[in-house]
């Protein structure tokens, strides 16, 4: 099989990126795209055939990364510089069965387009939860989601529709364990927060920080934020003057803790050395629980602090991640957590290679196969 799967870039992500690696005007597309792959970003949602598959074919892309497509299109000759167009032509050439589009609610007639140029399947990944039920009108031929509410709604309204859950590379599990006396976060999240659809997640970002300060540890929030000013401090801002007298979010006990957002092997590195990593959801997530956060963080070695609720099946609280339902509860699982380190690094480890076994990169590109055979 012939799979061209597409994801679209985080802006803050490529500069980070592209000097982690060397890449610059200089650099062919075969040397952005290896790099784009070992630097993994995405790493959970992307395809990758396993051995008995060997036949198969992925072609991996970030279709709105500039740099990357544009190079793509001057070695291909392609002179027509809409990203859409580029996408066209790579699947041209490709000659896929299927197209893997993760990006509908950022291009949503990208389909339409394919649909009415190429004669290939189309399916959509959707897992933007920012709504209580999903849209019905995405133009896919079959839809994929972590959210299985979502998935759950498609289906009631006839729609082909998969729950397929993120997977954990298999270069994660050939690391070295690193003990938590050498790890620099005691508590670290990592995300958007303020960025609307996520009020929730604000509060529980404050609850930490509190737990933080109470118990005498470092919260590190590599974050995505916007900040809010009183007047006229939210004017000024607009044209570039950031006075923080005027800010009333955050606070400057938060501010102390934020850095940049990370991406990629940028991430995967703070992840490795984090004790505990914070998980939090969107306001319409509701009961049901997953992100890419869950397996990054346990894939990845961190004992993850996530809210109760129903997760995918695999998933078990107190084995594989450790649930809260309030500010209390996080923070004594916090403080448990640093009373008895090693039990904590054994709580880790072998949460780590339950994921690996339950959520890998075959299980995952066998499912995907066996819907795309059922279209």
């Amino acid at each position: 099989m012939k799979i061209y799967q597409c994801v679209h870039k985080y802006p803050p992500h490529i500069p980070a990126f592209e000097r982690r690696w060397g890449i610059g005007d200089h650099s062919t597309f075969a040397e952005i795209h290896d790099a784009l792959l070992r630097d993994g970003y995405a790493s959970v949602y992307r395809l990758v055939p396993p051995l008995e598959c060997s036949g198969d074919n992925v072609f991996f892309t970030v279709w709105n990364y500039e740099r990357l497509q544009f190079t793509w299109a001057r070695e291909n000759g392609v002179e027509n510089l809409d990203l859409d167009e580029i996408r066209l032509k790579q699947i041209e050439k490709l000659k896929p069965d299927v197209v893997y589009d993760f990006s509908y609610f950022i291009s949503p007639k990208f389909a339409e387009l394919v649909k009415s140029r190429l004669n290939v399947l189309t399916v959509c990944w959707y897992a933007f939860v920012n709504s209580k039920e999903p849209p019905i009108d995405i133009p896919y031929t079959g839809l994929l989601s972590l959210h299985r509410p979502y998935i759950d709604f498609w289906k009631s309204k006839g729609i082909q529709a998969l729950e397929l859950q993120p997977a954990i590379e298999d270069s994660w599990s050939k690391l070295p364990f690193k003990g938590f006396k050498s790890r620099k976060h005691d508590l670290l999240f990592y995300g958007q927060i303020n960025t609307g659809l996520y009020d929730d997640r604000t509060n529980v970002i404050m609850d930490a920080l509190q737990a933080a300060k109470s118990l005498d540890i470092k919260f590190t929030c590599l974050a995505q934020y916007r900040p809010q000013y009183w007047r006229p401090g939210g004017l000024l801002a607009r044209f570039g003057l950031n006075i923080s007298m005027l800010q009333k979010w955050p606070s400057r006990e938060l501010s102390r803790s934020l850095g940049d957002p990370k991406y990629g092997r940028d991430l995967y590195d703070e992840i490795r050395n984090s004790k505990i990593v914070l998980n939090t959801f969107g306001d319409f997530n509701g009961n049901f629980k997953s992100n890419m956060r869950i397996f990054e963080a346990i894939g990845n070695g961190s004992i993850l602090l996530s809210p109760k609720g129903v997760y995918p099946d695999n998933l078990i609280e107190n084995k594989d991640y450790i649930p809260f339902e309030s500010a209390k509860e996080l923070e004594g699982s916090v403080r448990e957590i640093f009373e008895d380190i090693s039990t904590a690094e054994n709580f880790c480890a072998t949460a780590q290679r339950r994921v690996f076994s339950n959520f890998s990169k075959k299980e995952q590109y066998t499912r995907f196969c066996e819907f795309i055979e059922k279209l």
